[in-house]
């Protein structure tokens, strides 16, 4: 049920493409079998920027046409399934997508939350520390989707979410070095984030902190971050295989 305009309607139509991808096996080409005019392909996955589309974060296109750029901005999450294709194998990659897609993908789903989401998908197949969260990391990298998140849920003035208990939201840090963890919180009035400054913690390698939401003073006595925004986004400085325990 992915909306089908901005970034929900990018992954939209990239899973669309993953799909015929996954049929025609052949090469990274969409469309390259209907006979259209030169290039002779709709979009090339392997390198999207041969039609003019981004594959990384920093490419993004912010369009008032195509939907919001629905076709044109497909090409960053499909360059991502490329590269962890080239790393780990269609069948792997493909594995995971599906999960990610049937289990935790909500219809109004952002790029960051998708990257979650499908980390979160190869630790449930495969495991943390397995090479199958190294590649995806690092295919989810390459693109500029290297962030942590954690699902939406309702929580109550002063309580932290996630958790094994959902009494706490832990980032963990596998290294190496040391990390610089960043919150963004929701947009909803009166929802913050601690610890720190600007929401934000330095982990050192091996360890991790706690985040904890709290309604800071505007009346609300339960906030659903749901309602508030699809996730809460944890943006990291450097790459980092991120594991939401």
């Amino acid at each position: 049920g992915l909306i089908y305009r901005d970034q929900s309607g990018a992954l939209n139509e990239s899973y669309s493409d993953v799909t015929g991808a996954n049929v025609d096996r052949d090469d990274w080409l969409l469309g390259d079998d209907i006979r259209i005019s030169s290039p002779g392909f709709i979009r090339s996955m392997q390198d999207p920027s041969l039609r003019g589309h981004p594959k990384h974060m920093t490419d993004y296109r912010n369009l008032n046409y195509d939907n919001g750029g629905v076709h044109i901005n497909s090409g960053i999450p499909n360059h991502a399934y490329y590269q962890a294709s080239t790393l780990l194998g269609r069948t792997i990659a493909e594995q995971v997508w599906f999960r990610a897609l049937r289990f935790y993908l909500t219809p109004s789903s952002n790029f960051y939350f998708w990257a979650g989401m499908i980390m979160q998908s190869t630790y449930d197949l495969y495991g943390a520390g397995s090479a199958e969260v190294t590649g995806i990391n690092t295919a989810l990298d390459l693109v500029g989707l290297n962030t942590a998140y954690v699902l939406p849920m309702t929580v109550s003035a002063g309580a932290t979410i996630g958790g094994v208990s959902s009494t706490s939201l832990w980032v963990h840090n596998p290294g190496p070095g040391a990390k610089t963890v960043t919150a963004v919180p929701p947009t909803f009035p009166g929802l913050d984030l601690n610890p720190g400054p600007g929401h934000q913690a330095v982990i050192p390698e091996g360890d991790s902190s706690e985040f904890e939401v709290v309604l800071n003073g505007s009346g609300f006595d339960s906030c659903d971050v749901a309602l508030a925004f699809d996730t809460i986004r944890f943006d990291v400085a450097g790459s980092i295989a991120s594991q939401i325990t």
